[in-house]
């Protein structure tokens, strides 16, 4: 429909909405909220075959929580178990999607193993996600909390701020250190990719 003579164009939130149910193959509003600490998603009302929705991505969309992205590393008839417990816990107002997309299938390359981690910083120093060899051929880097800055044993200087991500090729964690960028301001860094 015309106004005037001009068309109206979808805002962004329509197209991003759009995007997400695109990519939706599941979704839910959550029954049980997990104790504090705990990596679950409940939702009494499914019944899924156990480990259909492993390596794939669930986002609470509304209510508690709302924003917050977890890799689904298992999955029984009503409880999908996620990489990383939840900031802030969903609840019975919580509305969540599954996303169809398999990680190995983003990554395309490597043993297939998805590699999932997380890590904040205690102070002020570098911190490396691993102490031996571990290599990745493709991954993303997210920051949860507070700028930090990425680099090497020897010095980290590339900044990534508080909600941002980026990708990296062909990385052996235990040369990727991370630091925060302002003093005192620890941040919460999340991994997630496969292993070469």
């Amino acid at each position: 429909m015309t106004t005037g003579g001009k068309v109206p164009l979808p805002t962004y939130e329509t197209l991003l909405s759009e995007a997400i149910r695109s990519l939706a193959i599941d979704s839910g509003t959550v029954t049980i909220p997990p104790p504090a600490g705990v990596a679950v998603l409940q939702d009494d009302s499914k019944n899924w075959a156990v480990n259909v929705h492993a390596n794939r991505l669930v986002k609470i969309i509304r209510g508690a929580g709302a924003g917050q992205l977890r890799v689904i590393l298992s999955n029984s008839d009503k409880l999908l178990t996620v990489n990383q417990a939840w900031v802030v816990s969903p609840n019975q107002t919580s509305v969540y999607v599954i996303l169809g997309i398999d990680l190995t299938t983003i990554f395309g390359t490597g043993s297939g193993a998805v590699y999932v981690n997380s890590d904040t910083a205690t102070n002020d120093d570098p911190r490396c996600f691993e102490v031996a060899s571990r290599k990745l051929a493709w991954a993303v880097i997210s920051v949860e909390t507070n700028d930090q800055l990425f680099g090497n044993a020897a010095g980290q200087a590339f900044p990534l701020a508080a909600a941002g991500t980026m990708g990296v090729g062909r990385v052996d964690l235990a040369t990727l250190y991370f630091r925060n960028r302002n003093a005192g301001q620890n941040g919460t860094v999340y991994i997630l990719g496969v292993e070469d």
